[in-house]
């Protein structure tokens, strides 16, 4: 078996590179005019549909894998119950070629059989990928690389094909259940763990109608930690009716757990309603911090350069309320929406922020909004609550947030208000693109962003968050830092040490809020 992986690694890289431009080129284009001969040739060792082959294991006993039947083996083990087994990838993955179309099987197929291990991409791609979820296996409701990850670690892969959400009934017992059914690349429902430096270049499609689903481009469903990920995978859905969270890394980022940070999108993200450029929903305690959006937001209500909404406190196991926060964040993507009446809210950095019908006196923690701007351009000038930040502030504090003011485009920074229920925790403007592009910017904005250099012409010329600008080997560093911080803030260590544990809050959640990368 080592014998053949040396031999498959001699094969031209010029001809792998190939494969994954035309994969691009498939996603962009699906009546592609690449003959099937190339495409055929530039595919190694594409996957058969059906095949299983163990794969050789490291001295840790890690699986080596570096084919599609190896990859679907490995599934195979976990679905049937070993989902604390290791992997990691030794070459390019094909799961189809331009002539086939078969369906991946989820590592993680099930909330039952969960994956529960460490996977490694090792900086690998798994290419023309097709995961799809339907009606016809309802106990198949998470669609990705992988399906459910459950204290498990993602980390290192790229991922290029096609995501199908087709799980949907808009009458069925569970239509109210939020956690229901997610879709994304690499996974649908992180329920535990990590998922840490992946990208997405798979595209997500949802349709079929269902009160509750969730997709993005990272994750559908997010109740762990997401951080250096990128989408640059298109999401899209046909669903008219109802709430449907979609956003370019996550789809619901939800719980006390649920984290993204250091993240990016770049793809556009279209659905009906709750759509974000990070995530479409950020509920009961969840974060958003030190992450960007370049892609267009489009929808038809709660819509979000961000977040389409961030509402919900978290409650920890001891009853301690937390808030959901959303720091250190801009948004450079267009936002525009087909909505018209009442209730349709869109923001540069949230669509909706809040609770409604409460009171300063009775209000639980509330949704934080801080150390962001927005330099959109908005299309539909006709939403009842748009504003340059926040569209609707329900409820929640805001402050050292901007927006970008342009000439006919008469913007206030929080479009619409329940003033007796917010509060400002800093300078809140809106400013000339000469003044967001300048230093005196970037100091207010705080430690976590950067100025764009001149030749910079990602963000021509508005700050940047830090990380953006560091090198692989020390974000690598900067991660286990983060990793290891995250850690003492556990419900573990909360029954662990008791009273003592504020001791610990104390400490590590400043430090995680001010940190830059």
């Amino acid at each position: 078996m080592e014998a053949r992986r040396k031999k498959r690694r001699k094969t031209p890289v010029l001809a792998r590179l190939l494969a994954v431009l035309l994969a691009f080129a498939m996603l962009a284009d699906p009546a592609s005019v690449f003959v099937t001969e190339v495409l055929a040739a530039s595919v190694e060792n594409p996957w058969d549909g059906q095949t299983l082959t163990a794969p050789a294991t490291d001295e840790d006993g890690t699986y080596l894998i570096g084919t599609g039947a190896e990859l679907a083996w490995f599934a195979a083990e976990v679905n049937s119950g070993r989902g604390e087994i290791n992997g990691r990838l030794t070459d390019y993955i094909y799961l189809n070629d331009y002539n086939t179309a078969y369906n991946w099987t989820m590592i993680g197929d099930t909330e039952e059989n969960p994956y529960r291990g460490n996977f490694d991409g090792n900086g690998q791609k798994v290419v023309y990928m097709r995961a799809e979820i339907t009606m016809d296996d309802p106990e198949r409701r998470f669609a990705g690389l992988f399906g459910v990850i459950d204290g498990g670690t993602v980390q290192n892969v790229t991922v290029l094909g096609k995501v199908i959400q087709g799980y949907g009934n808009y009458g069925s017992e569970d239509s109210n259940d939020q956690l229901r059914a997610g879709s994304g690349g690499i996974a649908g429902y992180l329920k535990s763990g990590q998922i840490i430096n992946c990208v997405n270049y798979a595209r997500t499609t949802m349709d079929g109608e269902a009160m509750y689903r969730n997709s993005g481009g990272i994750v559908g469903i997010c109740q762990g930690l997401v951080m250096h990920c990128e989408n640059q995978g298109k999401l899209s859905t046909t669903v008219s009716m109802a709430q449907n969270h979609i956003g370019g890394i996550a789809g619901l980022l939800y719980g006390v757990n649920a984290q993204a940070v250091n993240c990016a999108n770049y793809a556009t993200v279209q659905g009906y309603l709750c759509v974000g450029g990070i995530a479409g929903a950020v509920k009961s305690g969840a974060e958003i911090n030190s992450s960007c959006n370049y892609g267009d937001v489009k929808g038809n209500s709660l819509l979000g350069g961000i977040a389409g909404r961030v509402s919900a406190t978290g409650i920890y196991s001891n009853g301690t309320a937390k808030e959901c926060a959303v720091r250190n964040v801009y948004n450079l993507g267009n936002i525009s929406g087909y909505g018209t009446g009442g209730g349709t809210e869109m923001g540069g950095i949230a669509g909706q922020v809040g609770y409604e019908n409460w009171t300063q006196q009775t209000l639980p923690p509330m949704p934080v909004i801080e150390n962001a701007y927005s330099a959109t351009n908005y299309a539909n000038t006709g939403y009842v609550r748009r504003g340059a930040v926040i569209g609707y502030l329900l409820s929640g504090s805001y402050g050292t947030v901007y927006g970008r003011s342009v000439t006919g485009n008469f913007l206030n920074v929080v479009g619409a208000t329940n003033s007796s229920a917010t509060q400002i925790l800093g300078e809140a403007r809106m400013l000339t693109e000469e003044e967001m592009k300048s230093e005196v910017m970037v100091y207010k904005l705080g430690s976590a962003f950067t100025m764009a250099t001149s030749y910079d012409t990602e963000n021509d010329g508005y700050p940047k968050l830090v990380w953006q600008g560091l090198s692989s080997g020390l974000l690598t560093q900067i991660d286990q830092a983060q990793l290891e911080l995250n850690a003492w803030l556990s419900e573990v260590n909360r029954k662990k040490y008791g009273k003592n544990y504020s001791q610990i809050e104390a400490w590590c959640r400043p430090t995680r809020k001010s940190w830059g990368p």
